[in-house]
């Protein structure tokens, strides 16, 4: 048997542990739940569940005091199934009805596979109501989906997307959009969309010069980071980070960027910081875990080594807080002692260590606008790799001026104009962007 995913998720509310193991067999695949009651020191095994097929996809979450589990179903995967657990126990937590699991509308249809699953919930809020699906089909599709608590119902936002790929994440952030979600899409690019109720938009895109693979994004209150992995001439990892609604996208590197490093995941929640395991991808392969606290400008500790064995590779390990700056990690090892073995370890996160390496985009971009069409606001946003005069203006139709967003000096970075549409006719118009001698044009469509 070998493990090819892991999940690792904490409940404050009793201090237990969650685990869930993916594993692939020859006879088809199946996934196990396990708890642990004594911060990770023993775990026992409270649920196995076999599957005659290979499962795509595997994911986990908590939402007051119960562990859900989802995974892809069925020899074509056009299905999505969800159980629940006590955090408490680990015994199974069933819903009203028959048949006490979620086997709900979220089917493809049309021989359409699901292809990546991820889940969140909104248990650290006040709420704690909330259970929400994101995933990506065989043919490209980004779904959305959320249930209220104890409700077999799914209600779906359309996305419109029908470029995503792999490496799909989310997490829920308040105030401002509350759902976000990364991914990569068939260009290789990062991703970064956000939910409001009915409202779908594309909140940021890394057009680098380079292939991603994997994402991982989290929230804390309203700032969001999103960590990701790329190939140039080897693999490495870097990082985006919003601080509060409507602010600047910020690029980081958490680990050296000339040594090799793939499979971050990160978390934000609880209020102990940010924390991002991953594997170092060097001689020797390495677990290790980077940690810094909210602020812009904090600190990055030293990477820490937090495994005994070499991890597998490519595969993200699991990381959650347990309070008392305390992360549990948990990891698949490689060939020693045994092959795709799952251990758990514990990082003790401290403040010290080296300066947080901020970095700029690497080339002017103009974004197409969001949303669009649009009405009566619209959102633009561009990117400077150095410090540049700007020039942010609309046109309508005939080439006349209607508004200039922005004009002056600006620090390299990602930067949003918005522009206001409410005293204009409908119809195209047309926003241009120049810094330095770059220029660039979009239409936009204002419709009332």
């Amino acid at each position: 048997d070998s493990i090819v995913w892991v999940g690792l998720d904490y409940d404050p509310g009793n201090g237990n542990l969650i685990a869930v193991l993916h594993v692939r067999k020859s006879a088809g695949d199946s996934w196990t739940l396990n708890l642990s009651t004594d911060g990770g020191e023993t775990w026992s095994e409270k649920e196995h569940w076999n599957a005659t097929y290979p499962l795509n996809r595997v994911s986990l979450t908590i939402l007051k005091g119960n562990a859900y589990v989802a995974f892809t179903r069925g020899i074509l995967q056009d299905q999505i199934l969800v159980y629940r657990y006590s955090t408490a126990t680990g015994a199974s937590v069933t819903w009203p009805g028959t048949p006490g699991y979620l086997t709900t509308a979220v089917t493809t249809g049309g021989g359409e596979k699901f292809t990546d699953l991820a889940t969140t919930t909104n248990d650290g809020t006040a709420f704690r109501d909330r259970y929400y699906v994101s995933t990506i089909t065989s043919t490209k599709k980004l779904r959305f989906f959320w249930y209220q608590i104890d409700s077999t119902s799914a209600r779906e936002t359309t996305t419109g997307v029908t470029s995503a790929f792999t490496g799909l994440s989310c997490t829920y952030g308040i105030p401002g959009p509350y759902m976000w979600i990364s991914y990569v899409d068939t260009a290789g690019q990062v991703c970064i969309d956000s939910i409001q109720g009915s409202n779908y938009a594309r909140a940021y895109k890394y057009a680098g010069a380079f292939e991603a693979m994997e994402t991982s994004i989290s929230s804390q209150n309203d700032t969001i980071f999103c960590a990701f992995d790329f190939i140039t001439s080897f693999v490495q990892t870097q990082y985006v980070i919003r601080y509060g609604v409507g602010s600047t996208w910020r690029f980081g590197a958490f680990a050296d960027t000339s040594l090799g490093s793939e499979a971050p995941s990160a978390t934000l929640r609880g209020g102990g910081g940010i924390a991002v395991a991953y594997r170092y991808y060097n001689s020797t392969r390495t677990t290790r875990v980077a940690w810094r606290s909210y602020p812009l400008g904090s600190t990055w500790s030293g990477n820490t080594v937090v495994s005994d064995h070499e991890p597998y590779p490519g595969v993200k390990p699991g990381i959650a807080y347990m309070g008392n700056k305390k992360y549990g990690v948990l990891y698949p090892s490689w060939v020693s002692p045994f092959s795709r073995a799952a251990y758990f370890d514990v990082f003790d996160a401290t403040a010290t260590g080296v300066e947080e390496q901020l970095t700029a985009p690497v080339r002017f971009a103009l974004e197409q606008n969001y949303p669009n069409p649009f009405n009566p606001s619209t959102t633009i946003r561009y990117s400077l790799p150095e410090r540049s005069p700007v020039s942010v203006k609309v046109f309508d139709a005939l080439g006349r001026e209607v508004a200039e967003l922005v004009r002056g000096e600006q620090v390299a970075g990602v930067h949003e104009a918005r522009f206001d549409g409410a005293n204009l006719a409908s119809g195209v118009y047309y926003c241009r962007m120049q810094a330095g001698n770059f220029s660039d044009t979009r239409k936009l469509l204002l419709m009332k």
